[in-house]
């Protein structure tokens, strides 16, 4: 939890890079940490790292598909990613 927290201290300062590592060091720790794998795909998003946003998106899926689904179909900052076949792909309208 504290490289949870961490990460999240990072976010609200905009260090989404520092951020992500933080998140990454949780996973080390809990791999099924579906939560983690949901907001780095954010915070990919936001840095324009396409492919890895969606890498972490198709985790977060493959651990709660109903629950990330339904939140990437409204999740503004994915707003970027809608045109991109792969995110067609995996949250179908």
């Amino acid at each position: 939890m504290a490289w949870f927290g961490c990460g999240h201290a990072l976010r609200d300062l905009k260090r989404y890079h520092e951020a992500i590592y933080c998140y990454d060091k949780c996973l080390e720790l809990q791999p099924d940490f579906h939560w983690v794998w949901y907001t780095k795909a954010r915070y990919h998003t936001l840095e324009g790292n396409i492919d890895l946003a969606l890498e972490s998106l198709n985790e977060a899926i493959e651990l709660i598909a109903d629950r990330y689904t339904e939140l990437a179909k409204t999740e503004p900052i994915f707003d970027a990613l809608r045109e991109d076949i792969r995110f067609q792909k995996l949250i179908p309208n």
